[in-house]
């Protein structure tokens, strides 16, 4: 049993809710967002990018999981300034 195991479904990350239901709305809604964002970003590139081949290894790079990555790191920037513009008007 790992640390962040839920006390109550044993998975990590919790997938009953339990671990998380004294947190406010305003801490679910940016969990919520920072958990999303990455699948959001890689389903983004592998829809423009159809035939791209990710290596499936995470120690391994190939040149197109390098471009993956600059891809992901350009556009979470976008995503976060994009957010921060819309929280100042």
């Amino acid at each position: 049993m790992s640390l962040n195991e839920c006390v109550k479904c044993w998975d990590d990350p919790c997938s009953c809710g339990w671990e998380y239901k004294h947190l406010s709305i305003e801490s679910l809604e940016g969990l919520i967002k920072q958990r999303t964002l990455p699948f959001q970003m890689v389903l983004e590139y592998k829809k423009a990018h159809p035939d791209v081949q990710l290596s499936s290894s995470t120690f391994s790079e190939r040149d197109s999981d390098k471009d993956f990555y600059k891809y992901s790191c350009k556009r979470r920037t976008e995503l976060e300034e994009s957010e921060t513009v819309e929280h100042e008007e």
